[in-house]
């Protein structure tokens, strides 16, 4: 893949949040925002418009995850990826990684794989319905190591209670979420009760699963953005 005119300015932003990218990667991700401007004309993918927030939302926001993938197994199930964001940025950050995107969005579901097929990224599957059903149907393969989901609009308790059918035992949930979502986090799941009653029954499945907040990073370059670190009990 040939070097690209934007890749030295996609380089610099992740050097300012002390990411360091190769040259292919940041060709990668060049190639890839211009893909999400093209579509972006078309269908209403994302309503960030100016491309210094476009690289950083979309692209270097996802590398805060990156650390909390050690010692992880290799399937990421990434819940609602929209633009890919952040489950396309993980596979190129991390190209070993086997990344399944689930998009109920029939228009961007087809971007996904437009996007999979011009950077040629291999182990990435697109998943088009929605979580719930795909679950139901058992078409999400297990077992996923790490959950990934930003900008959920369904219900975080259901996501989390939903995914743990499919997740592996101690498996991994990175959340990137708003103040309002990690305080109900907090709430239902910094200390597990199974069983016992919840503020709101939309987590009940997850408390029962057994997920535990780990770890909370306040993402620097947002105003009350977070990076939640989840995990459930092992064998």
């Amino acid at each position: 893949m040939q070097d690209h005119p934007l890749a030295s300015a996609i380089g610099s932003a992740f050097a300012r949040q002390r990411v360091v990218v190769s040259e292919h990667q940041a060709t990668q991700f060049a190639r890839y925002l211009e893909l999400i401007e093209r579509w972006n004309q078309v269908v209403s993918l994302t309503s960030i418009k100016d491309r210094p927030t476009a690289i950083l939302r979309h692209f270097v926001e996802p590398a805060a995850a990156v650390p909390y993938l050690a010692g992880a197994g290799p399937r990421v199930l990434d819940a609602g990826s929209g633009v890919g964001c952040p489950g396309v940025a993980i596979k190129i950050l991390d190209p070993e990684r086997e990344v399944t995107l689930v998009e109920a969005n029939g228009r961007k579901a087809t971007f996904l794989r437009e996007v999979v097929d011009v950077l040629e990224l291999e182990g990435v599957h697109i998943a088009a319905g929605r979580f719930d059903e795909l679950i139901a149907a058992k078409e999400i393969v297990a077992p996923v190591h790490v959950l990934l989901a930003r900008a959920w609009t369904s219900g975080w308790g259901a996501l989390l209670g939903q995914a743990a059918e499919v997740m592996a035992p101690g498996g991994r949930g990175l959340l990137f979420t708003g103040e309002q979502t990690l305080r109900s986090l907090r709430r239902n799941l910094v200390v597990p009760r199974p069983g016992a009653p919840t503020m709101d029954e939309d987590w009940r499945g997850a408390v029962a699963a057994g997920w535990q907040v780990r770890r909370t990073l306040p993402l620097p370059h947002l105003d009350r953005g977070f990076l939640v670190s989840l995990e459930l009990p092992g064998e």
